[in-house]
């Protein structure tokens, strides 16, 4: 565990259990919820893929506008 990880532990062993069930159900959440953008990244990789080749293909075709 690397020092400020462990730093921010020691810190939380100092409050009150409510507190320590609060912050622990806060992060576990943040941790779910990462999970869940990282599954949702790695989906998306196929169509965002297919869109930026469209995208390219239509700029190099002249078939864009500036956007200024």
């Amino acid at each position: 565990m690397v020092r400020s990880l462990q730093d921010a532990f020691d810190h939380i062993r100092q409050m009150p259990p409510e507190q320590q069930e609060e912050f622990a159900a806060f992060i576990l959440e943040e941790l779910k919820a990462e999970d869940r953008w990282q599954a949702a990244l790695e989906r998306s990789q196929g169509p965002l893929t297919s869109m930026a080749d469209e995208a390219l293909g239509e700029y190099r075709r002249g078939e864009t506008k500036p956007l200024n």
